[in-house]
């Protein structure tokens, strides 16, 4: 069998499946609530024209045109960043991320990294030919784009032969590949260098968690500098992201006994505040502008208001609003 056969199968398997992600983070649903409930909301991606989002989700869908949802659809949606309004793109993907022109989405299923060209969202359409296979081993997540355009960066979590597990590096064509450090879970690029930003947990000598140290690896030198403890050891912090002019982050951080909510700092890890309160926050990004924040509200208890939906909050505090209403 050759290898594109393999690779058209590959292909087609994973338009069919429901797909998962694999994270380190909470496992926050199962195929299942795609049916009892409407599937939550994860990792979403703020298009460059600011109007749409792209998100994993799963929800039912109307496949025979009578009115009634009929169909299960866990995949990439697209979400109207105003109205909440979503439209399905493509079955068994997650993790999206947008090229900086808008035209592109990376994504992870099956443990690879996929590159999707999109060809409309007004109806959200990808062109399916286009569909490129980046990774083809390990168990690759949590890809993000450079802000060239050329580069993409990913976990990847299962070392074999003789691969080592960590952040990876893979040019937009899938010709060119090597490995740059050792850190787990989400991280970004900055909006002009070629800086990753990423959380790395430190311990002493007895093991014992020292707390969550925000670092940035250079490409250009393969060096790596801690900005800050972001927090006592009894936090667990993640996904951190620059603002889109680089002055900023911001951070999803969990108190041990508490819940997940998210902060802002200056980009040197000073004048660290609270952004979200009330919830349970986590997986968000950053609007083209600057100016908002989307983000998943999720809790084991489904009972809290809005839970497994999209909000959206000023980043200044203001006018906190949920996004998405699911039956």
């Amino acid at each position: 069998m050759t290898k594109r056969i393999i690779y058209l199968i590959f292909i087609a398997l994973i338009l069919i499946s429901t797909g998962c992600e694999n994270d380190e983070e909470p496992i926050l649903g199962g195929s299942s609530d795609v049916v009892k409930f409407g599937f939550f909301y994860d990792s979403p991606a703020w298009h460059p024209d600011g109007k749409w989002i792209a998100v994993r989700h799963g929800d039912l869908i109307d496949t025979d045109f009578d009115g009634i949802p009929d169909t299960g659809f866990s995949g990439i949606w697209i979400v109207n960043a105003e109205t909440g309004y979503k439209q399905p793109l493509i079955r068994g993907f997650g993790a999206p991320a947008w090229s900086p022109d808008g035209q592109r989405l990376v994504v992870d299923g099956s443990g690879q990294i996929f590159i999707l060209e999109v060809t409309s969202l007004e109806p959200a359409q990808i062109d399916s030919n286009s569909i490129l296979q980046l990774t083809f081993e390990g168990g690759n997540s949590f890809p993000a784009w450079s802000s060239d355009g050329n580069w993409i960066t990913y976990r990847r979590a299962i070392c074999e032969g003789d691969s080592t597990c960590g952040k990876w590096l893979v040019n937009a064509k899938g010709n060119e590949t090597r490995f740059l450090f050792l850190a787990g879970g989400r991280h970004s690029w900055h909006p002009f260098d070629p800086l990753i930003l990423h959380v790395r947990r430190s311990f002493d000598e007895r093991g014992s968690g020292l707390g969550d140290t925000l670092r940035v690896f250079d490409i250009r030198t393969n060096r790596i500098e801690s900005i800050r403890f972001l927090s006592e050891p009894n936090h667990d912090n993640s996904g951190p992201k620059y603002s889109p002019d680089g002055r900023k982050i911001a951070i999803s951080s969990q108190p041990r006994a508490g819940k997940f909510s998210i902060w802002l700092m200056k980009s040197d890890g000073s004048s660290l505040r609270q952004l979200t309160k009330g919830g349970s926050d986590l997986r968000f990004d950053w609007s083209p502008d600057g100016n908002r924040i989307v983000f998943l509200r999720w809790s084991p208890n489904r009972s809290i208001e809005g839970n497994g939906q999209l909000w959206v909050i000023n980043t200044d505090g203001t006018n906190l609003r949920q996004l998405t209403f699911n039956r």
